[in-house]
């Protein structure tokens, strides 16, 4: 699978009028944050960095290993990634915790930023 579906199934929620609550920002920036992430570990994997191989690791030790690798790379781009993680993580795990309406944006735009600067990374 191609991560930018993530990216364009982000944008196609952003752009329904109907789709506007709470459930729908969360998972905007959830396919946003996943579009970067897992675009990021394939740019990754193509110049000859592996951060996720051989062994397996915990869910959130996988994230930090991607940013990790990518911080090597480009601080800019892995700083982005971190911050889309962070919206992430509050959009994923902390319903009670109200979403900034201009989130969902937000993370739409982060994630185009990291995936055209991936195209730089080598």
């Amino acid at each position: 699978m191609d991560p930018d579906e993530f990216l364009d199934l982000a944008r196609a929620l952003s752009g329904h009028d109907d789709l506007r609550g709470d459930a729908a920002s969360r998972t905007i920036i959830n396919r946003a944050y996943y579009a970067a992430h897992h675009s990021a570990m394939i740019s990754l994997n193509n110049i000859g960095i592996y951060p996720l191989a051989g062994a397996r690791y915990p869910e959130n030790t996988r994230h930090e290993l991607v940013i990790g690798a990518l911080r090597d790379k480009n601080d800019h781009l892995a700083d982005m990634l971190e911050r889309l993680r962070e919206l992430r993580v509050t959009a994923d795990y902390f319903l009670k915790e109200s979403i900034d309406r201009a989130d969902p944006g937000r993370s739409l735009k982060m994630a185009d930023t990291i995936l055209s600067g991936l195209a730089l990374v080598r």
